[in-house]
């Protein structure tokens, strides 16, 4: 019995190292194949990083490609109204060089610069605006080369020699309006 009793012992020792050694390699699989995973999800992550910042950056040149033509032309539209339309449209979409050519030549290289570091939230706050002051001027029929729109801000459009409205100025300071 004695003998029987050894035997035992040594079953439970042997099963019980057999039993550890499975648990340890099961561990050392799982945490390896975590390991792994972690790493191809960053280098994934990585990957669609970068390909989103190549696609950024070539939109961008398009987007520059496209303000130069642009910027070389006189553009509005037939009436106050339609120019004011076109510009809001174009500072919705948030490439806000574009708009500045819908101005009168002289007065572009300052428009270019007026969202600077404006945020999203004020630029909807302006484009809100412009959409009010756009339905005022759809009820205005200009008598000459020159319009002025007073409420809800004050905008002045003259007339180009190509026929086109244009913008000569938009009072509105996004450093005034930080506190609204």
């Amino acid at each position: 019995m004695h003998t029987h009793m050894m035997q035992g012992e040594k079953n439970r020792k042997w099963l019980s190292r057999g039993a550890w050694m499975f648990l340890s390699i099961g561990a050392v699989v799982i945490i390896v194949a975590g390991i792994g995973f972690g790493a191809w999800s960053v280098w994934t992550q990585a990957q669609g990083q970068r390909v989103i910042a190549q696609q950024q950056a070539q939109l961008a040149q398009v987007m520059e490609q496209i303000y130069q033509m642009r910027n070389e032309q006189d553009l509005g539209g037939k009436t106050p109204a339609e120019t004011l339309y076109q510009y809001t449209e174009s500072v919705e979409m948030g490439f806000y060089k574009i708009p500045s050519t819908y101005f009168i030549r002289s007065m572009r290289p300052e428009e270019v610069s007026r969202f600077n570091g404006v945020s999203h939230d004020k630029v909807w706050q302006f484009v809100l605006l412009m959409k009010q002051e756009t339905a005022a001027a759809a009820n205005i029929k200009p008598t000459g080369d020159a319009v002025t729109i007073a409420s809800p801000l004050k905008v002045t459009l003259r007339k180009g020699a190509n026929g086109v409205w244009q913008l000569a100025s938009i009072d509105y300071s996004f450093a005034s309006s930080m506190g609204n």
